[in-house]
């Protein structure tokens, strides 16, 4: 898998989850590892995936999980870890392919007041009802 740079090709919002799941990523290796070993395991993913860096279109980070980025924290911290990071980030990314942009409803368009009908009061009726006792 090569990097062709599709992953700034998508939707602003489908970046912006790649964004989020990638910092996910970043989190879930970072909670069972050091910084520095964070970094190792990132450098050997992408250098597997012949990647300059993270791929950030829901569908490629996807792949990336569960290829490259599961071969180098299987090496790093053993297979149960593995399996536990790739199946929360699984799930994460399952999540972002689920909400991209081309999927969301439009926006709400903004109500028809063409036809609100504004009540008038005849001025009479106005100075009646203020004299009554």
């Amino acid at each position: 898998m090569t990097h062709r740079g599709s992953n700034r090709s998508g939707s602003g919002c489908a970046l912006a989850l790649g964004l989020l799941v990638a910092k996910l990523v970043d989190e879930e290796i970072e909670a069972v590892a050091t910084p520095r070993l964070r970094r190792e395991i990132l450098a050997a993913a992408l250098r597997d995936a012949e990647l300059s860096a993270m791929p950030l279109e829901p569908h490629e980070l996807s792949v990336f999980t569960r290829t490259a980025l599961r071969k180098a924290l299987a090496k790093a911290l053993g297979d149960s870890s593995a399996n536990e990071i790739c199946v929360r980030l699984g799930s994460a990314l399952a999540l972002s392919g689920s909400r991209r942009a081309s999927t969301l409803p439009p926006p709400a368009a903004a109500p028809d007041t063409s036809e609100v009908v504004t009540a008038v009061i005849p001025s009479h009726r106005v100075r009646a009802a203020r004299s009554a006792p």
